[in-house]
């Protein structure tokens, strides 16, 4: 894992899932799409990676993303989606906790990140939810969920909302999310070139 010193990190690691084909981008990797002539991941490991005492990158190239610096791992298991990159990150990480996001997301809050790292000690999983809808790219996960995340997988259950009803999860509503995130701006993601065209129109 790689290490980063910082003296207001907690004891935990960020986990930003970089795999998939990015069909949309006509295959380009989507960490590296750009906004204001930086590269998403760039900017999201630059804005939190100093609140965590490590940090890893789930799937993706070395070629791709080799040069940001944490380590790149492989899904614990092939062609399931972001789940087999959740799991790899839980067997390998050496802190009590992850944070996991995705590198398509580049306005994720530091103010929110503190407020899930922090919240609810005793859940196992702590989790945006804005109008009923969890955000699974924006969770909280501890080791206690490496049984869950194994039974989801040995039963085809691929999505990063399986494991939720297995273990303790606290969900973040919409109002305590704005109160670290008033704009809920962290919500955003660039799955397509059109959103970035309309990021551009919004003037983020």
């Amino acid at each position: 894992m790689h290490a980063i010193s910082n003296d207001i990190s907690r004891d935990a690691t960020l986990a930003v899932l970089c795999g998939g084909r990015a069909t949309r981008w006509s295959g380009r990797a989507k960490g590296l799409v750009e906004i204001g002539g930086r590269p998403i991941l760039e900017r999201l490991l630059e804005n939190l990676s100093p609140l965590f005492s490590r940090a890893v990158l789930l799937g993706g190239r070395e070629e791709d993303y080799g040069r940001f610096g944490p380590p790149i791992l492989k899904d614990a298991v092939a062609d399931i989606g972001p789940m087999g990159g959740l799991l790899a990150a839980l067997e390998f990480m050496e802190t009590p906790a992850l944070f996991l996001t995705a590198c398509d997301m580049p306005f994720v809050r530091p103010e929110l990140v503190r407020l899930m790292l922090d919240s609810d000690p005793a859940a196992d999983l702590a989790v945006v939810r804005i109008a009923g809808r969890p955000e699974p790219t924006l969770q909280r996960v501890s080791r206690n969920c490496i049984p869950a995340v194994h039974t989801c997988i040995r039963e085809g259950r691929y999505k990063l909302t399986a494991p939720f009803g297995l273990v303790r999860t606290h969900y973040l509503d919409e109002a305590a999310v704005r109160a670290a995130d008033p704009d809920l701006r962290s919500l955003v993601n660039l799955n397509r070139p059109e959103d970035l065209e309309k990021l551009a129109k919004r003037g983020f």
